[in-house]
């Protein structure tokens, strides 16, 4: 399927209506939170597109004149400061599902955008988005954007989204790693890449699974992804929790 040239300008909507009234972005509001609750098919990712543009829009010219300004209030509002200066990205769960209506309609547009092997518009989302929109997941299953590129077996975009401070270790709502997600697909050269960007082959999913249970399929490919595992130090002792090895 040919890419949809969707380009949004994030920093500049001279074709947007400014006039648009409370009642409108508060009835999108409320349409956006039945959409996080909704399965992210390329197909419903479109639609969010469509319903969702000028708004979009409008909140993000505001917040840019905030940032042009030096101010941090767009980040106390959107992400409240924890205490002390703790990293984005956790060991045991890499990976932050969007939270609040701004986040959310922005990784499901940087999602499509990947889908549709964007990048011209991934870049610009990712300077101008919100903070560390490269690794926020959508609230649905707990995809990120090299989830997704990983399912398209997509090396070079995923390449790209690396160069743009993806995290490879990021992890959806079951555990899985992008390098878990190739292993599975068969595809060595990606497993590779993502090794080469410091993907950690030692995690596991919510079940306990490492990356090798990922390899257990009777083809060359998943050989190859299995001894390139194994090579990168996965444990070849994990048991999941349900008892099974990564042998059995």
């Amino acid at each position: 399927m040919q890419p949809i040239n969707n380009q949004t300008d994030l920093t500049h909507t001279p074709h947007v209506n400014t006039s648009v009234t409370e009642e409108e972005v508060e009835k999108l509001s409320e349409e956006t939170d039945d959409v996080a609750s909704t399965q992210n098919t390329e197909e419903e990712m479109h639609q969010i597109s469509e319903q969702f543009d000028s708004t979009i829009a409008l909140l993000q010219e505001s917040e840019m004149r905030e940032i042009s300004k030096g101010s941090v209030l767009w980040t106390r509002t959107l992400h409240p400061p924890s205490v002390g200066t703790v990293p984005l990205s956790v060991p045991t769960m890499s990976g932050r599902v969007a939270d609040g209506r701004l986040p959310v309609l922005q990784i499901c547009r940087l999602l499509q955008c990947v889908h549709e092997g964007n990048t011209a518009q991934i870049e610009k989302m990712v300077k101008l988005g919100v903070e560390n929109l490269i690794n926020l997941t959508e609230p649905q299953d707990g995809k990120g954007a090299l989830h997704v590129a990983v399912s398209a077996n997509s090396q070079d975009l995923i390449s790209f989204l690396l160069s743009q401070g993806a995290d490879p270790n990021i992890q959806d709502k079951k555990g899985r790693t992008p390098g878990m997600l190739a292993a599975e697909l068969g595809n060595h050269a990606i497993v590779e890449l993502l090794t080469q960007s410091n993907a950690d082959l030692k995690l596991q999913d919510s079940e306990g699974r490492g990356v090798l249970f990922y390899c257990m399929y009777p083809t060359k490919r998943h050989t190859r992804c299995l001894q390139l595992a194994l090579k990168c130090q996965a444990d070849a002792n994990n048991v999941s929790t349900q008892g099974s090895t990564s042998s059995s």
